[in-house]
């Protein structure tokens, strides 16, 4: 499901089963993704790029090939005040990958089995730095927690 330069828009109780870039939003504002599952699939779960104040809660990721929620784009730029919260996330290559100089909030996710829970990455040439907050998550057998770079910033709130 691929939605370009949309504001408002709501993708609500879905199931998709080894769909690459199930989700996937491109300079778009104030969009809703909830109770969805998406299962399977060699690339990302969801796809937040160059966008702004995007929720994304209640839905569940199981065994994605790459990451369930990548967040941040090389090719189109930075998403901004993304808020993430209420979701399963497991069996996963990564949970959350932040990048671009991007900036998320995330609250109360569950991360299982993932090899890499929360990676956070922030280009060498960026004046800007991703940034994120994990606020009450949850992380249960991953091989990884948070992994972030040098230039990132990560805060975790109990």
């Amino acid at each position: 499901m691929l939605a370009h330069d949309v504001h408002n828009a709501t993708i609500r109780n879905n199931t998709f089963t080894n769909v690459p870039d199930a989700i996937e939003f491109i300079n778009s504002n104030d969009g809703l993704i909830e109770f969805n599952s998406m299962i399977g699939g060699n690339d990302d779960g969801v796809d937040l790029n160059s966008c702004t104040d995007m929720i994304i809660r209640n839905n569940y990721f199981a065994s994605i090939g790459d990451s369930a929620l990548e967040i941040g784009s090389e090719n189109f730029g930075r998403t901004i005040n993304a808020m993430v919260e209420h979701n399963k996330i497991e069996n996963c290559h990564k949970g959350i990958w932040l990048k671009e100089s991007s900036t998320t909030h995330a609250l109360q996710d569950t991360f299982i089995n993932c090899n890499i829970a929360v990676d956070v990455i922030t280009p060498a040439d960026s004046i800007d730095i991703s940034s994120i907050v994990l606020e009450k998550c949850q992380f249960v057998n991953n091989g990884i927690d948070v992994q972030e770079d040098d230039r990132s910033e990560v805060e975790v709130i109990n």
